[in-house]
């Protein structure tokens, strides 16, 4: 299964409205809209939750609206889960082209 990875210059969480996350199966459900309408959560960014270690990662494989996202795992399969209200920080896969190239996440 292809995993996608996003690349973008901004290094700070994304999830800018504090939001939880219940991940089941390969949903990611948000309490809110964690981007507070920016629309600028999508595919290939990173899910690393807990936000205190040790820390799951999953990453977004595709998106249905503003709260809900399809997820996998860094290897294509199901992620780990993660009950309800569950801190979680979001972050672009990779701040640079090399970084992409060289899959370093």
């Amino acid at each position: 299964m292809k995993v996608y990875s996003s690349v973008g210059t901004n290094t700070n969480n994304l999830n800018t409205a504090s939001a939880t996350v219940t991940i089941s199966g390969n949903t990611a459900t948000f309490s809110e809209d964690p981007a507070e309408g920016n629309n600028n959560i999508g595919v290939g960014d990173v899910l690393e939750y807990p936000s205190s270690s040790p820390t799951a990662v999953a990453f977004i494989s595709s998106r249905v609206n503003s709260t809900t996202f399809y997820v996998q795992s860094q290897t294509g399969g199901t992620p780990t889960s993660a009950g309800a209200g569950t801190a979680v920080n979001i972050f672009r896969a990779h701040n640079s082209l090399d970084g992409w190239e060289d899959q370093a996440v």
